[in-house]
């Protein structure tokens, strides 16, 4: 599992990308899907408001 209670996303808040891969069609998210299931760190790039801001978490255990 993800923790994001310490670094929440906002309601306003559009990902643009996980560990560099970008989010562009479904078939992409698919592709982003499948690295988070092998990565151990996601790294996000959020568009918040006027800023893109850059969080990262830690995978606690495996995914199911």
């Amino acid at each position: 599992m993800i923790r994001m209670a310490s670094t929440p996303f906002r309601n306003s808040d559009i990902i643009q990308q996980v560990n560099g891969l970008a989010f562009k069609t479904t078939a992409n998210f698919l592709t982003v899907f499948q690295e988070l299931r092998t990565s151990e760190t996601a790294l996000v790039q959020i568009k918040r408001g006027g800023s893109t801001i850059t969080k990262s978490f830690q995978r606690e255990q495996p995914w199911p």
